[in-house]
């Protein structure tokens, strides 16, 4: 067996003021609605990790993260 891979990125609003508001709950639920879309779709979530980005801004460096999301599907070997 084999797999096909698929990655997303993850994106939820951080607090404001050490508080959740309405927003990021959303967002949570949000995220949990796409990826049981995915889980339908076959997909198996199994691994979440922080992505080192680098590139210009005004000619600067910069570097930031993204959270990119890892799903796998078997596939039947040809």
């Amino acid at each position: 067996m084999g797999y096909h891979y698929y990655t997303e990125s993850v994106f939820l609003e951080e607090k404001l003021l050490g508080r959740t508001g309405a927003h990021s709950t959303e967002a949570i639920t949000a995220l949990a609605v796409r990826f049981n879309e995915l889980s339908a779709q076959g997909w198996e979530l199994f691994h979440i990790a922080e992505v080192n980005v680098v590139g210009k801004v005004f000619k600067a460096d910069d570097r930031r993260g993204v959270t990119v999301a890892f799903f796998r599907k078997e596939v039947a070997p040809v």
